[in-house]
């Protein structure tokens, strides 16, 4: 008989039975109930929110949006496809933004202001009333939560703001909160190719684990899925990813990532980004300072941990002036801790190597 292998990390998925399940909530009155007053648009992922939010700022061939230097280049995304300028502002080692930096980019020409809650993490004080102000002098503020998807809406400061589903659960889908209605008859495409194969690539995951299926499948159809994934047109949220979302348990979640999340900052708290964890903060994973990056991730991943890099920078972030930037995304990784397993395992593992 095989034995089941729990593998830490990587694209999640779920077992088959977890669709014959009772649900443990309705994402759509949760939502409404934690984000009173705010207007709630559905999409397909991240992505589709940032279009639909840039579409719907209306920006004109000569403003721009100042964006922080330290993000996925994927973000640039909706931009270049909208054909909307952006210049980038500084964020130091630690993830805060440079608020003497940002305050001498803001111009005329400034539409907007993007910024990001890093991990789950929130700005200091002293940012955030920055922030405030660039909003009272008819700034628009975006705020990413992509990465929070337990923001509490008193932390929500932005315009915008948009959640992304899938970088905590195996679902695809994401949620903007905003304070003018958007509107769901901007979202009415599918993406049916990305669909299709990210449901057979989690299948396989799953079934690989399980009973040893060749791993190739499951790769492969990711891959395909990843290749499909953006389209230059708005995807709605479909029903399946809110049947599946409406049936994992958010309190055990966020229990089981602030649990694990003190246990390493427990072992590696000299490592760590964040030295220690507000009790309003549900982090997404808990992220490193290494050396030999590469090797490191090799070495876990024959442990079955699979590390991301949050991120790899795009080329348009100058080195010379974004040093701090280029230094994150060259020795940060992202250990998870979604998993509910004995994570004392994790802590040998990676004690050999830290």
């Amino acid at each position: 008989m095989i034995k089941t292998i729990v593998p830490i990390g990587g694209e999640p998925f779920y077992s088959p039975r977890k669709l014959f399940v009772l649900p443990k909530n309705n994402i759509r009155k949760y939502f409404l109930e934690r984000f009173s007053g705010k207007h709630l648009t559905y999409t397909y992922g991240g992505y589709y929110s940032l279009r639909v939010i840039l579409q719907h700022i209306k920006i004109s061939k000569d403003e721009k949006i100042l964006l922080p230097s330290y993000m996925c280049p994927t973000i640039l995304f909706p931009f270049k496809e909208l054909d909307i300028k952006y210049e980038f502002y500084r964020v130091d080692r630690n993830l805060i933004i440079d608020i003497d930096d940002l305050a001498k980019r803001v111009n005329e020409k400034t539409k907007a202001a993007f910024f990001i809650n890093y991990f789950g993490f929130n700005q200091p004080d002293k940012v955030k009333n920055v922030l405030i102000k660039l909003k009272e002098l008819g700034i628009i503020i975006v705020q990413d939560v992509v990465q929070d998807f337990y923001v509490p809406n008193e932390e929500i400061i932005g315009d915008y703001a948009f959640i992304s589903f899938r970088k905590f659960f195996p679902c695809e889908g994401s949620v903007i909160i905003s304070n003018d209605e958007i509107g769901d008859v901007v979202i009415k495409g599918k993406n049916k190719a990305y669909f299709s194969d990210k449901l057979k690539g989690r299948f396989w995951r799953y079934c690989h684990y399980k009973y040893g299926c060749n791993e190739k499948r499951f790769l492969v159809a990711f891959e395909n899925a990843h290749d499909a994934y953006h389209l230059p047109k708005n995807i709605k949220f479909r029903s399946y990813d809110e049947y599946v979302l409406n049936r994992i348990d958010f309190e055990k979640d966020k229990e089981t990532r602030q649990n694990n999340f003190k246990i390493l900052l427990e072992h590696f708290s000299n490592s760590a980004v964040f030295k220690s964890l507000p009790d309003n903060v549900v982090p997404l994973v808990f992220p490193v300072f290494v050396n030999d990056r590469n090797n490191f991730k090799r070495k876990l991943r024959e442990n079955n941990i699979f590390c991301p890099v949050h991120w790899r920078l795009s080329d348009e972030v100058e080195n010379n002036e974004y040093k701090e930037s280029w230094r994150l995304s060259e020795n940060i990784l992202s250990i998870p801790i979604n998993t509910n397993i004995d994570y004392m395992l994790v802590v040998k593992c990676l004690r050999s190597m830290i």
